[in-house]
């Protein structure tokens, strides 16, 4: 189980940058609690094993709880297609706080050109920094 009395040590710590942030399965517990409405994340923890809480993780990961991020995502690629613009297919996934960025799309002289193409857009500057 995981109410092995780790939450309630930290229970005085966590409203003052304790421990939340830096233990993300904690983090994902709270929001579990708050999205069935239980106002004690330790109550909760003593009643949920290890296994349980991995696959409330793994549900999440495949729909976020109440699914408001990819009905976010779902709306806003149909009014781009509508309007004629090109969306890649993970564009919806994008919209998700599982969504993993690290994954760079374009390259910023990618970028420029595509900018460029745009004729209503003045031209791009060089960067300072480039020589």
């Amino acid at each position: 189980m995981l109410g092995d009395g780790a939450a309630e040590r930290r229970e005085g710590r966590e409203g003052r940058g304790g421990k939340l942030r830096g233990e993300p399965w904690l983090t994902f517990v709270h929001r579990l609690a708050a999205h069935h409405r239980i106002p004690n994340v330790a109550d909760l923890c003593r009643t949920l094993s290890v296994r349980q809480v991995r696959r409330w993780l793994a549900f999440y990961r495949l729909e976020p709880f109440g699914n408001e991020w990819r009905r976010t995502g779902r709306a806003t690629a149909l009014v781009c297609r509508a309007l004629n613009a090109k969306v890649s297919e993970e564009f919806e996934d994008m919209f998700l706080p599982t969504y993993d960025p690290s994954r760079p799309t374009q390259t910023p002289e990618e970028m420029a050109r595509e900018l460029a193409k745009l004729k209503h857009l003045a031209k791009p500057r060089p960067r300072k920094d480039a020589k």
